[in-house]
């Protein structure tokens, strides 16, 4: 790897990182009371390793971001949840920019990514409270998971348009 594309993940996993804490702070469930819902800003810097890098970078930003929040908070539900949420999202996104400007834009890739996202967690939850019931909770939190998914997918498009002369010193 590369030093640039080397340093340019790191970076974009610390903005990953920071964006999750900062996240955590949100009170997004005053809005959309909907346990376990959060806004997913964390994934722009997932996206942009994606675009600005390639998969590999991308995967790492992906995986890294929650394997460094286990080790800070040590909450093992957490990552068991996140991390499964993440591997569906990361397949999500590799397959969407394939079709990126062909079939939509970020938005589209964004809102894929979110609902895959759920999908993994509902999975993963099913598995750590062993019942099937939790599957009853997908519409809710996919419907509220491609909002946040749209919101960051209008965040990315601002963001890619704006940072596009990075990639020359990848």
């Amino acid at each position: 790897m590369k030093t640039g594309k080397l340093t340019l993940t790191a970076m974009l996993l610390s903005v990953s990182f920071a964006l999750s804490i900062i996240e955590s702070f949100v009170p997004i469930n005053a809005l959309i009371p909907l346990p376990g819902l959060k806004l997913g800003f964390a994934n722009l810097a997932v996206m942009t390793a994606y675009i600005l890098c390639d998969k590999f970078c991308a995967l790492c930003v992906s995986l890294l971001r929650p394997v460094l929040m286990l080790f800070l908070f040590g909450n093992v539900t957490s990552f068991v949840l996140s991390i499964s949420g993440a591997v569906l999202a990361y397949f999500g996104l590799v397959a969407s920019v394939y079709l990126y400007e062909r079939v939509f834009s970020f938005g589209g890739v964004s809102v894929i990514c979110a609902l895959l996202h759920s999908v993994g967690q509902i999975i993963a939850a099913s598995f750590v409270v062993s019942d099937g019931a939790v599957f009853a909770y997908l519409p809710l939190l996919c419907a509220a998971s491609g909002i946040t998914g749209l919101l960051n997918g209008f965040i990315m498009n601002a963001v890619i348009s704006r940072i596009g002369s990075i990639r020359r010193f990848v």
